[in-house]
């Protein structure tokens, strides 16, 4: 298969264009599907950032897909393929196709996937997370570096702006675990670090409720929604960078993400919920907030002062692609 036409090539050659048309649509479907949140604030984008958004999403999809719906052997196969697929700049995957059609228009950084890559790699032997430092470094690999993806589709040029992205990669993430807690332990995995929950805990456990572990569970729980909010912060604090209009998008994004966190704090103490949602009419509460803050920050950013970014927030990060170069 031959690589994908170039954005001038395909708007010229109809089988190009139907071509590309086709994996815009696989990954508008899969954003609807799976990705309710996203696809509300992508709906803010012009028509090209959103494509570009929905060709991400659906590579982003197949991968994770890859790791969780089969066994490890296929799932390391199919995972050398996709690395192999990007070196070689042509895929037969459908997914890997709207991924390299993004690279062609976008200037994405090919260590920032290979990151991902390895991060979703993880995920194929579970095994506890021992510190909270791990798991920002697996937060950083499988979040992070989506944010950082997204600078490139946003154009962002100024180096400064990538370690805000990254913290609201992060703040995700951790909101993601917080939210799974009981449906990762069913599938034998556990995210929380084992140093704030007494030990590692065992997910037959927790799945079941059995003895404290649930208690511990949740404690851990309320310390990382804690620290999420720290990463969603300073994750504001770098929104000045975006376009107006990817702004508006991203703290939607943020917002509703933010409030999932919520929503597992409302549960009763020493209880953990299952997979709680925030609804639509909830997700249009959250549009308005997201609308409020960034007025806030367009206004604050007519100042002229360049947010700083807090070094403390990638001592564990030091030395990947985007993460603060004064951590350490």
């Amino acid at each position: 298969m031959q690589p994908a036409a170039s954005p001038s090539a395909a708007s010229a050659d109809p089988a190009a264009r139907e071509a590309h048309d086709e994996l815009v649509a696989e990954g508008r479907r899969s954003l609807a599907q799976h990705g309710s949140t996203f696809h509300l604030a992508h709906l803010l984008l012009g028509r090209r950032a959103a494509e570009d958004v929905e060709l991400l999403y659906g590579f982003f999809r197949f991968v994770d897909d890859v790791v969780d719906e089969q066994p490890e052997a296929a799932a390391r196969r199919d995972l050398a393929r996709v690395r192999a697929d990007l070196i070689a700049r042509r895929s037969a995957d459908p997914a890997v196709q709207g991924y390299l059609r993004f690279c062609e228009r976008r200037p994405a950084d090919p260590l920032v996937i290979q990151e991902f890559l390895a991060g979703v790699e993880q995920d194929l032997v579970p095994r506890p997370y021992e510190s909270v430092d791990e798991l920002l470094r697996y937060g950083y690999r499988v979040a992070g570096t989506v944010g950082l993806t997204m600078c490139a589709l946003f154009e962002v040029k100024d180096r400064d702006a990538l370690p805000f992205a990254v913290d609201l990669g992060v703040g995700m993430q951790l909101t993601n675990i917080c939210r799974d807690v009981m449906e990762d332990a069913r599938r034998g995995r556990v995210y929380l670090p084992a140093e704030w929950t007494g030990g590692a805990l065992d997910p037959a456990q927790l799945a079941a409720r059995a003895g404290d572990t649930e208690c511990r569970a949740r404690a851990a729980v309320e310390r990382l929604l804690a620290l999420a909010d720290r990463y969603y912060r300073s994750a504001d604090a770098g929104m000045v960078h975006l376009p107006a209009r990817a702004r508006a998008a991203v703290l939607t994004a943020s917002r509703c993400y933010e409030a999932i966190g919520g929503k597992v704090l409302a549960t009763p103490k020493n209880r953990l919920p299952e997979r709680v949602h925030v609804g639509a009419a909830g997700k249009f509460v959250h549009l308005a907030r997201a609308a409020g803050a960034a007025v806030r920050i367009a206004l604050a950013g007519r100042g002229g002062r360049e947010p700083r970014h807090l070094p403390g927030l990638h001592v564990a990060l030091h030395g990947k692609p985007g993460a603060d170069p004064l951590a350490g």
